[in-house]
């Protein structure tokens, strides 16, 4: 006698209704996220309140959390290891020790449940496409704004999203600042890892909308005058094909004809929109090297000597407790980059070095290696969703090498670039006990 619960039909179009409800909520979220970070903070708040309520009132009703333990354990490590050091920051005195909890303790577990909400393949393809329309999004509005800056787009076409809007016009190049544009670190090392290795059939999104993206990202980055953009750009191809290296052969013949293709138009398309751009907007080549080579002028760059002076005092305090550090929220000796946040430093990597020391520093890399590992393992099993995790590492690789001149990963907004990689690995994880019927 079969005696498998089956729940009555209505109840299970409620539930699915309210599943697509949560999952279009936490892509809302996820979008939020990536064009309009560190702003409207009330409404993401909802949203991620509304998503995880989600996530547990599904685990409640099915019974399963779909989280692997493994994943668990190590956000527990993480966790752990955060704990230790705001109190150490605390115990020496750290006037930020308390406000960084948040982020090395609360928003890690926070960010493992939502990973949770998006262990199965089709949530994952769904963000992927939420990355895609984000980008797009990012750069129209970054475009926009350059032109209504420039006094070519009118009033009544622009919106002032809080987004901490800053130009500047200096004759051989343009240099702006909106939030969002710190989407474009991973957005566009993604799109060029995308259309190396994403199939040409099966793929979450198409390939045109991949290339637009791709050049509204490249026009946006050669506008904004971020020199860590600039840098990503020779860099993306490099990392799309050593991550494409660890897909097995048939993984990467499904895309082998696509490889010169997207290489030759990823070039091609970038001289081209440096050439419009320079005959357009009047923007001289070299003023693009002008951008990259004085972010090394130590002696006369106001913002390299910056963070000149920041690196000798981060030593220098290191060396005084070189194996713990000073503690989470600890500010370094002769040098405050801001008042409102007195020890938060531009050179996020040698500042964890003197806020945790050698050890500390090495567990937080430990977990990342334990990341990349674990995805290195997926990839070379041919798991189906390998192709969308590489081009995700692509861009998570870029963002944490622009991370090193920038404390972004301080931020719940950020949080994301290290935990999607993760999502995939938990996915993977799951699906290896979840019943094939529940897949």
């Amino acid at each position: 006698m079969d005696t498998t619960f089956e729940r009555p039909a209505p109840a299970t179009a409620a539930l699915q209704i309210a599943g697509a409800a949560v999952r279009g909520l936490g892509y809302a979220l996820f979008f939020a996220m990536l064009f309009v970070p560190s702003t409207y903070r009330s409404l993401k708040g909802a949203l991620l309140g509304v998503t995880l309520a989600g996530i547990v009132g599904a685990a409640l009703i099915t019974g399963r959390v779909l989280i692997d333990r493994r994943v668990v354990l190590t956000t527990l490590g993480f966790a752990a290891v955060g704990v230790f050091f705001v109190l150490r920051g605390d115990l020496l005195g750290a006037p930020g020790a308390l406000q960084m909890f948040n982020v090395y303790v609360t928003w890690p577990l926070v960010y493992t449940m939502l990973a949770a909400g998006a262990a199965s393949p089709g949530v994952l393809s769904g963000l992927m496409r939420v990355l895609v329309w984000a980008s797009l999004a990012v750069s129209v509005y970054s475009i926009v704004y350059v032109l209504w800056a420039a006094g070519y787009w009118p009033d009544l076409l622009y919106y002032p999203f809080d987004q901490g809007q800053a130009i500047g016009f200096h004759g051989a190049y343009v240099e702006f600042g909106l939030y969002s544009t710190s989407t474009l670190l991973f957005t566009m090392p993604f799109l060029v890892g995308a259309l190396f290795v994403f199939p040409k059939t099966g793929a979450p999104i198409s390939r045109p909308t991949l290339w637009l993206s791709l050049a509204l990202n490249l026009i946006t980055v050669l506008l904004s005058g971020r020199r860590a953009l600039l840098v990503l750009v020779p860099l993306a191809p490099a990392l799309a094909l050593y991550y494409r290296s660890w897909l097995t052969p048939q993984r990467k013949r499904d895309s082998r004809r696509l490889i010169t293709r997207a290489l030759v138009g990823a070039v091609v398309l970038a001289v081209v929109l440096g050439a419009a751009i320079t005959a357009v907007g009047g923007i001289a080549p070299s003023g693009f090297g002008e951008m990259v080579s004085t972010g090394f002028q130590f002696n006369s760059d106001p913002v390299a000597m910056s963070r000149r002076d920041q690196f000798a005092a981060l030593i220098d305090g290191w060396t005084d407790h070189p194996l713990l550090g000073s503690g989470h929220g600890m500010p370094a000796r002769g040098v405050i980059r801001s008042v409102e946040t007195p020890w938060s430093y531009e050179l996020s990597y040698v500042a964890l070095l003197f806020h945790t020391g050698l050890l500390g520093t090495a567990a937080y890399a430990a977990g990342v290696a334990w990341m990349g590992g674990m995805a290195y393992l997926i990839a070379r099993r041919g798991w189906p969703q390998a192709p969308n995790m590489v081009a995700t590492l692509v861009g998570t690789s870029s963002f944490l090498v622009a991370n090193a001149t920038n404390p972004y990963l301080e931020k719940y907004d950020y949080l994301w670039v290290i935990f999607l990689p993760i999502a995939f690995v938990n996915c993977y994880l799951v699906e290896q006990v979840r019943p094939a019927h529940d897949r």
